[in-house]
């Protein structure tokens, strides 16, 4: 690999959507000459694979208010943190004994969430209120 390689390399690192025919006009090269080290380097191994990258998506969050049977809660909140998407979990006083924030990409995932923490033993109501802003 060259020098003209790692500037090729380095043109689609930055955006693998570059025009053979741009990159060849920037290096002073042919397309043809782009299309031929292209096709090298990923022989060669120095390209392993074309990708995208997605942008991120914003996480959905909801507040998960849970009731417990009496003396369980401290229990029930050390299962409630080892759930997936579960971000925090607070053992409060008032209403509720334990409040928790999920974060997930779909309401598919928070639903999950709920019905999880609704599975262990102890709980006794939830209250879900889905962050809007």
């Amino acid at each position: 690999m060259d020098e003209l390689d790692r500037k090729i390399l380095n043109t689609l690192e930055e955006s693998s959507r570059t025009p053979f025919v741009e990159i060849g006009k920037n290096l002073g090269i042919s397309e043809a000459t782009v299309r031929n080290r292209v096709k090298a380097l990923v022989k060669s191994g120095q390209i392993k694979k074309f990708t995208i990258v997605r942008a991120a998506k914003e996480k959905m969050m909801t507040i998960i208010l849970v009731s417990t049977a009496s003396k369980s809660t401290r229990e029930i909140a050390s299962k409630i943190r080892k759930l997936e998407n579960l971000k925090n979990v607070y053992e409060v006083s008032g209403n509720f004994d334990i409040i928790c924030i999920a974060e997930a990409d779909s309401v598919v995932e928070l639903n999950r969430a709920v019905d999880a923490i609704r599975k262990i033993r102890g709980v006794t109501k939830t209250v879900t209120n889905l962050i809007l802003k």
